[in-house]
């Protein structure tokens, strides 16, 4: 970071934040205008910018600005609130994040309509196969945030979410050898590469190393 570097003060509701003139301009939206165009601004007494929001998630606001990421609030009603905050300054990708979960996560009826989604995408489809037993989910993988893994992959990857009965066989690699594991694992299948594979893992960060080999093994 340049020493150099200008240092702007906002008034957010009367709360008084300072960061970097570069981090306000970095993500397209609110700020990036307010900054680099001359549009009217309304100042305090302080000179400092004034924004006649809540200061509630404005630090939440300003640090998805300074990396592009940010810990969300855990109740649909707090997600709900931070959503219109985005809303307000244009951030749409921090929009994106505050959707609930469950209008992120897709899954397929069928391996008819699995196939017509594999032909309709260039990308890797990855589907996860997640454990069920009496249609409850009984194991869940450790570390495993699906917004943050689906927002990290969307870019590249088709991810789809299929439930897989704990009393059905343990899914079968290509060379049609039964996979076995003493405990319960979730795993995963990709398809629309040169060599499809099949897997367990027992949690997000050895899901994405997997995915991540096999896909640099194209």
């Amino acid at each position: 970071m340049c020493f150099s570097e200008t240092i702007v003060k906002l008034n957010v509701g009367g709360s008084v934040f300072e960061t970097w003139k570069s981090t306000l301009t970095k993500q397209d939206g609110f700020f990036k205008t307010l900054i680099e165009t001359n549009v009217p601004v309304k100042k305090d007494t302080s000179d400092c910018y004034f924004i006649d929001r809540s200061p509630k998630y404005f630090e939440t606001v300003l640090n998805y600005m300074r990396s592009g990421v940010t810990v969300l609030p855990d109740s649909e009603k707090e997600l709900q609130e931070l959503k219109k905050e985005a809303e307000f300054y244009l951030l749409e990708h921090l929009v994106d994040l505050c959707e609930p979960i469950k209008n992120k996560i897709r899954t397929y009826g069928s391996s008819h309509e699995l196939l017509q989604i594999i032909a309709s995408t260039n990308k890797p489809v990855v589907v996860i196969n997640y454990l069920i037993h009496n249609n409850d989910i009984i194991f869940v993988p450790k570390e495993f945030q699906f917004s943050e893994f689906i927002e990290k992959n969307r870019e590249y990857l088709e991810i789809y979410f299929q439930p897989m009965n704990k009393r059905e066989p343990w899914p079968i690699d290509l060379t049609n050898k039964l996979i076995l594991t003493p405990e319960p694992l979730w795993s995963f299948r990709i398809y629309n590469i040169t060599h499809p594979c099949c897997d367990f893992f027992k949690d997000l960060p050895s899901l994405q190393k997997k995915i991540g080999d096999v896909l640099n093994d194209e």
